[in-house]
């Protein structure tokens, strides 16, 4: 068997290091060791150095001309020997007789100074005169001569403060964003996720850095506006009353303006307890729902959520209430009106299909067992059998019409544990028949809410989870799963639309994403 090679290992640890030139610098390799028996026993070290940004390929340190290459584990270079403002590269080569050879780098930056020389700097929603409250704010700590040979560090103490409109500054309490964000209050790193933030205000970070074992400290701050949303305008819906699956109602909502265009308008139903329904999202001021009957003990009012957002994803959201009864048929009972009603949806147009099926699935939930079970049911699923069948019939489908599909397939399978042959393979047939589109618009709606860089390609789907020194370092697996995958489900533009996922919505989501992600 071919043995492994020698994994070598630089004490402190760290790709990175930052020096003061009066101090002096020790780089331990003893750690390393030979993984075909687990020790380190009949090592050897060699450590060379050379200058970054230099036409030289080998340090040279004043009188310490020629100090490298030198043998041993550990590399002692002594104080007030390193120039100022250069930066090494370090490599410690560790070799065994018969074993392949292993190496460490670490790259050295030689500063000076008594205090951090440090300042905030932003990694993601960036424009600071425009932060995206929809989107993920990462901030960061960058100091030029912080570290285990430079500036110790021993705490961070973030405080955020928010101003609205012509309101002083105001500190907001630790329990409105920290319980929030992934990284707290007191890393080197901070993190606020989608929706922490308000629009239309302005906010400021202020960062206590410790230093001297907590004796000294220096201040920063980063200031920052948030995006405005669409104005201007005012939605209304037309009529205000009508009967289920029958009554074409016109949500309208003209006059908002936004620097930022062109507008999306999305109107969602308010479901309590569930997730809300998408019955539109589309580019046009003007739409036509046909909707669902309300329940009877809230005297048959919906709520409806319209979302008007600039191409930033910045919302001004404006909710509305409309009366829809179950229409009244003496000569026929309930479940056979609804399947003449099937039967008219699926003749329709894709877009109206979808929002007529929806309220459709909706209203088989309030059917209430007859005198004939069997046949009750066999119409029942009949009904659903044709909706899902027709499903393979919507061509062409834009990101909200996916969204509706996906919600209906759900609702469907979701509706009822005897899941018939038939229903199974449409289903089948139906994700076969989307799947490159969905995997284009799962991908775009998880870009508005990815924690960091997880997803390759769209053609490949080779994923990996970035770690570094940086901000997303200190992230374990698990996070990065929820942060990238699930929050798509559970936010605002996801799937879901962040009221929670039911047992079956999760069993339905665990079928689709294996046809969707592919994880390493």
């Amino acid at each position: 068997m071919k043995p492994v090679a020698l994994e070598a290992n630089i004490k402190p640890p760290g790709l990175h290091q930052a020096v003061l030139n009066n101090r002096p610098v020790r780089l331990d390799a003893s750690d390393s060791k030979d993984p075909n028996t687990g020790d380190n026993s009949g090592l050897s070290y060699e450590w060379k150095c050379k200058p970054v940004n230099s036409s030289q390929n080998v340090c040279h340190f004043g009188s310490r001309q020629n100090m490298f290459p030198l043998k041993g584990p550990v590399l002692e270079i002594p104080e007030n020997t390193l120039p100022v403002q250069k930066t090494f590269n370090i490599t410690v080569r560790v070799s065994k007789p018969r074993i392949p050879s292993g190496t460490a780098s670490v790259i050295i930056f030689v500063a000076s100074g008594t205090k951090p020389e440090a300042n905030i700097t932003c990694n993601l929603n960036c424009i600071t005169n425009k932060v995206i409250p929809s989107k993920l704010l990462a901030l960061e700590v960058n100091c030029e001569n912080c570290g285990a040979f430079a500036i110790v560090i021993s705490a961070y103490v973030w405080k955020l403060w928010k101003q609205t409109d012509l309101l002083p500054m105001k500190i907001l309490p630790l329990s409105d964003w920290v319980s929030k964000s992934p990284t707290g209050y007191n890393k080197k790193s901070v993190v606020l996720p989608p929706g922490t933030l308000n629009a239309s205000s302005t906010y400021q970070f202020d960062l206590q850095i410790f230093y001297n074992k907590n004796a000294s400290k220096v201040k920063l701050e980063y200031r920052f506006r948030t995006n405005q949303p669409p104005e201007g305008g005012s939605c209304s819906v037309d009529p205000t009353s009508g009967q289920a699956l029958i009554t074409k109602f016109t949500v309208s909502c003209p006059g908002y303006k936004d620097n930022d265009s062109p507008l999306t308008y999305s109107v969602y139903l308010k479901k309590k307890g569930k997730s809300d329904t998408l019955l539109y999202q589309g580019n046009e001021e003007t739409t036509s729902l046909i909707l669902a009957a309300g329940l009877p003990q809230s005297n048959s009012w919906l709520e409806l959520t319209v979302y008007i957002s600039d191409s930033l994803d910045t919302s001004t959201i404006v909710s509305l209430k409309v009366q829809v009864q179950t229409p009244k048929d003496d000569k026929k009972p309930f479940l056979e009106w609804l399947n003449d009603v099937s039967k008219e949806a699926v003749q329709e147009k894709p877009s109206d299909f979808l929002q007529r099926s929806l309220g459709i699935v909706d209203m088989l939930e309030t059917v209430k067992p007859g005198t004939n079970a069997t046949a009750e049911n066999e119409l029942e699923t009949n009904i659903r059998e044709r909706l899902l069948d027709n499903l393979e019939n919507v061509k062409d489908a834009d990101k909200g019409m996916l969204l509706q599909m996906s919600d209906l397939v759900n609702k469907l399978i979701a509706q009822k544990g005897d899941i018939s042959p038939t229903m199974e393979a449409s289903e089948i047939i139906s994700n076969a028949s989307k799947n490159s589109n969905l995997k284009i618009i799962v991908l775009m709606l998880s870009s508005y809410h990815t924690f960091m860089n997880v997803f390759g390609a769209i053609g490949s789907l080779n994923n990996i989870i970035r770690s570094s020194d940086h901000f997303w370092a200190h992230l374990g697996s698990d996070l990065v799963i929820e942060q990238t995958l699930m929050r798509p489900l559970k936010s605002t533009d996801g799937l879901t639309r962040g009221s929670g996922m039911t047992e079956e919505q999760t069993c339905i989501m665990d079928n689709v994403f294996p046809h969707i992600f592919r994880i390493q």
